[in-house]
């Protein structure tokens, strides 16, 4: 059941980084993981930006663990898959995953998610899922994540476009130049 959170709620912020070689094997550019990186970064930005909470990056890449240490986030080290390296990260308190591919994400999408209380924001197909929110948080991210969020009694949460445009592919990254992307997106799409 959707619970509001107030000004003076902190949320711990997560988000699961597979290693940057690796990720977004369906994305055809030419230089995939400077285009991967520059996802995290944006998402990274819009997270930080809205400054509701610490943002925990998961990752087995020691680039990640880089990137943590120059953002000044904390970091987990974890070799699983998505779900277990979200929960690696869960704390008590509310917590809040987010997937690092969202480039035209915004703070006030962040501010928007936490406003709205528990839930999850599916994706732009409407079977996944870009972002959920709860206390406690058990995360079902993957196929048809969207129906496993609401077995699990998590509402749909309202969410702007920026917010659920995930980049899977080469249409899902055109739909996301489309709404606006990130500066980090922008200049290595420029260099690809």
């Amino acid at each position: 059941m959707s619970t509001p959170c107030h000004d003076d709620v902190v949320v711990r912020f997560i988000l699961p980084v597979k290693d940057l070689a690796l990720a977004k094997t369906r994305l055809d550019v030419s230089d995939r993981q400077a285009v991967v990186k520059a996802m995290l970064l944006d998402t990274i930005e819009a997270v930080v930006g809205a400054a509701l909470g610490p943002v925990v990056l998961v990752s087995p890449d020691p680039a990640v663990a880089a990137i943590a240490v120059e953002y000044g986030l904390h970091f987990v080290k974890h070799d699983g898959g998505l779900n277990e390296a979200i929960t690696s990260a869960v704390t008590t308190g509310i917590c809040a995953a987010i997937l690092p591919d969202l480039p035209a994400l915004r703070g006030d999408d962040v501010t928007r998610l936490v406003g709205q209380g528990s839930g999850f924001v599916p994706d732009a197909a409407g079977t996944g899922t870009t972002m959920a929110i709860a206390d406690p948080l058990v995360p079902l991210f993957g196929p048809g994540s969207a129906a496993a969020f609401e077995k699990h009694g998590l509402p749909r949460l309202a969410m702007a476009p920026t917010g659920r445009c995930d980049v899977d592919d080469f249409s899902s990254l055109a739909r996301a130049l489309d709404l606006g992307v990130g500066e980090h997106t922008r200049r290595a799409l420029g260099r690809v």
